[in-house]
């Protein structure tokens, strides 16, 4: 086996002496994990090092991970990644540390996804915001926070890096931070406008999943005037809403009980040349079955049938639960004949149990009985406990 140059970097100790010795050893290991990542097949660790396994100790581990990783030798992080999964703890950051800067950004997520658990100090995160990260380093550490479900320490380090602004992150990542925002349910909008801003301070280009997720923001938090402002914004970036855009805006204001301006959104989307998809007619679908408007909502499908969808389970089982609402049992009956006819959908256990809930409401228990049987001959699990 060729031998590299040594990695040591430590200077000589006294002849004879233990820290000569100790130096010796962890120089040795780290020559040996670089001179495996040259080789096309190199051994597994416990073969590769069992000359040194019997003097190794926990405290070695650190500083051979940071001598083998400073080399300019080093071809594969996959031996130090090897070595370290052998002997250091999970959660041990001075054996990750000396790793962050030489691994890529597909060895650095996996990692990072185990570690920040591991780390409830946060020690990790600090070390981020008092030493300057490579863009892999960022991209990974604002993609395991966005995942893990920790958007606020995401937008700490992405709102750090944009004022030191040395290290630019991904649009993917920066966009990952807006996502998991999104999806917290104890962050207000200001926070993601924040890290737009942020995004914006890093010379990001945002796209129109960008301000999607703005949108979604807004309209999930109910401040829809702020998500109809993002339009004008949009198109100061030189992009136009799309269809997730106005669908979005949609199923909000429908849900607000805005039918006008639901109406409004259609008829400009529509004006903009964005052809409406399925989901933008069953929200209106299920919109008017809410408030029990079944003509409005009929006439919605009529329409939705002629731009070439055929209704979905979706659709058929919103206007299912208007017609029960509005105690118009025996044309929700109807409907559920209509699914099984025409063949396209099957009833599931959304319809059934719709339809029960709605008979025993209104006091038809005979019909109520009749579908829990046809849903324990069919194996549909019925809420009610009868299979």
């Amino acid at each position: 086996m060729d031998t590299p140059p040594s990695t040591s970097a430590s200077p000589a100790a006294a002849p004879g002496s233990d820290s000569d010795s100790d130096t010796a050893l962890v120089s040795a290991v780290a020559d040996a994990l670089v001179s495996a990542s040259r080789q096309p097949a190199p051994p597994p660790i416990p073969d590769l090092l069992a000359p040194y396994l019997p003097r190794l100790t926990a405290s070695h581990h650190p500083r051979v991970l940071a001598l083998a990783a400073s080399s300019s030798s080093l071809a594969s992080p996959h031996p130090l990644l090897a070595y370290r999964r052998l002997f250091a703890p999970p959660s041990c950051l001075p054996s990750l540390l000396p790793l962050l800067p030489v691994l890529p950004y597909r060895h650095l997520l996996p990692l990072l996804l185990d570690f920040v658990p591991l780390d409830p100090l946060r020690h990790l995160h600090r070390h981020l915001l008092a030493h300057l990260p490579s863009s892999a380093l960022a991209d990974a550490a604002l993609s395991a926070y966005a995942r893990l479900r920790l958007p606020h320490l995401a937008a700490q380090l992405l709102h750090s890096l944009r004022r030191r602004g040395r290290v630019r992150p991904s649009l993917q990542a920066a966009n990952a931070v807006l996502s998991a925002l999104a999806r917290s349910p104890s962050t207000s909008p200001q926070a993601s406008l924040d890290v737009f801003r942020s995004l914006i301070g890093l010379r990001l280009h945002p796209n129109h999943y960008t301000f999607n997720l703005l949108v979604h923001t807004h309209c999930s938090k109910g401040t829809l005037a702020d998500a109809l402002a993002t339009l004008s914004t949009m198109q100061g970036f030189g992009l136009s809403p799309d269809a997730v855009t106005y669908n979005t805006l949609l199923n909000a204001h429908c849900r607000k009980g805005k039918l006008g301006e639901a109406r409004a959104l259609l008829a400009r989307m529509k004006r903009e040349g964005i052809a409406p998809t399925r989901s933008t007619y069953n929200t209106l679908v299920s919109a008017y079955a809410r408030l029990g408007w079944i003509k409005q909502a009929t006439k919605v499908v009529e329409a939705m049938t002629a731009f070439g969808f055929e209704p979905d389970l979706r659709t058929y089982n919103v206007l299912a639960a208007g017609l029960c609402q509005a105690g118009k049992l025996d044309e929700a009956f109807r409907l559920k004949d209509e699914m099984e006819r025409l063949g396209i959908v099957s009833p599931d256990v959304v319809t059934y149990n719709t339809l029960v809930d709605a008979c025993f409401k209104w006091r038809r228990s005979s019909d109520a009985l009749r579908l829990l049987e046809e849903m324990r001959e069919k194996g549909v699990k019925s809420k009610f406990g009868h299979t």
